[in-house]
């Protein structure tokens, strides 16, 4: 099983390097959402019923919004309620309430410092959106999500970027590092993984517990690890899905965003 397993992610990973290939000889113009359809379509068979993936604009109550976002992963159920209020949007366009957000990925084609720190900012704007519109937790039995040493009462956004090639990891490595020494942005406000296909993952790693954690946590040290396309990208689904299989969000009050 683990070998077929194995040989399953070399092949899906040789067949969207080939048609990455295929998306260069489009427009310039197409070739950048022609990337994005290829990673949302490689996720949508392998997500759970209540989850779905779409691309657009996040908003908040509060009235702050993303820039555009190439891959958000969000809850179904949650997002259905929107859809009387988004019904004549055209698809690209409709924006997506930050309570219904489980996961932004921006993709490249190649990832360079420039396009890493643009990553970044589109990532970070994202993360910090407000999530307020639920109801009142109360109730003998509360459930909670235990992310990057912190206790919450909703799943925060996970931000990810997936990118096909790129400059040596090490350099974006420190970048990355960089960027959050500087900003000294809260955990749960960094981009948590980078994965790049043909070459490895930028991720965070817990001397502690001796594993590779996803989301990060509290005195984690940013490694990169390098590898071949399939074992990157098999490492890449089982550490996100490992998270995505189980979370939810609470009951989420509509009418505050019509108020």
């Amino acid at each position: 099983m683990a070998m077929e397993t194995h040989r399953f992610f070399e092949l899906i990973a040789s067949r969207m390097v080939g048609e990455l290939e295929l998306i260069k000889l489009q427009p310039k113009e197409l070739r950048g959402r022609a990337r994005e359809v290829l990673i949302r379509s490689f996720l949508k068979p392998y997500l759970p019923d209540s989850l779905d993936i779409g691309q657009g604009v996040i908003t908040s109550v509060e009235g702050g919004q993303s820039g555009e976002l190439d891959v958000i992963i969000y809850d179904r159920s949650g997002y259905n309620l929107f859809k009387p209020f988004t019904y004549y949007m055209p698809e690209g366009s409709k924006p997506f309430p930050s309570e219904v957000v489980y996961a932004v990925i921006e993709v490249e084609d190649r990832l360079t410092s420039g396009r890493l720190s643009q990553c970044i900012e589109r990532i970070e704007l994202a993360k910090r959106l407000p999530k307020s519109a639920y109801y009142e937790h109360v109730g003998p039995i509360q459930n909670y999500f235990n992310l990057y040493g912190k206790e919450w009462e909703y799943f925060p956004t996970l931000g990810i970027v997936f990118a096909f090639d790129s400059e040596p990891l090490t350099k974006l490595r420190s970048l990355l590092e960089q960027n959050n020494l500087e900003k000294k942005e809260s955990l749960e406000k960094q981009v948590d993984l980078i994965c790049v296909l043909k070459r490895g993952l930028i991720v965070y790693y817990s001397s502690k517990k001796g594993l590779l954690a996803f989301p990060p946590e509290p005195k984690c040290e940013l490694k990169y690890r390098e590898g071949k396309p399939g074992e990157n990208l098999s490492l890449f689904y089982r550490m996100i899905m490992r998270v995505l299989t189980q979370v939810w969000t609470r009951a989420i009050r509509v009418n505050d965003y019509f108020k």
